[in-house]
């Protein structure tokens, strides 16, 4: 299955153009409009909406960095960073607090 990144519209779910009354509060995570109205986004969404950014990303930029990756690779130069591995395998099983 093939995902088309310009089909995802989570930014623009949580977005009211008509209206520009929400502020975000420090942390980010509430948007208070009107009259006591509130949200509060799950850290899943949080996550998606980091996915979404990311993806909206410049590809060239990417498209350097697998490139470098590759001749560092051929070169016999690249080396496996096994603790940043480590570490990022146990984070994901932590949930966040």
């Amino acid at each position: 299955m093939k995902v088309d990144p310009g089909t995802i519209m989570i930014p623009k779910a949580y977005s009211n153009p008509t209206t520009d009354r929400s502020s975000k509060t420090a942390g980010g995570s509430s948007i208070k409009a009107g009259k006591g109205d509130s949200v509060t986004f799950s850290s899943t969404t949080k996550k998606l909406q980091k996915i979404s950014a990311a993806m909206d990303a410049p590809q060239a930029s990417r498209a350097d960095k697998i490139e470098a990756l590759k001749n560092a690779i051929e070169r016999g130069e690249y080396q496996i960073d096994v603790d940043n591995i480590a570490d990022s395998m146990v984070n994901s099983f932590i949930p966040e607090a």
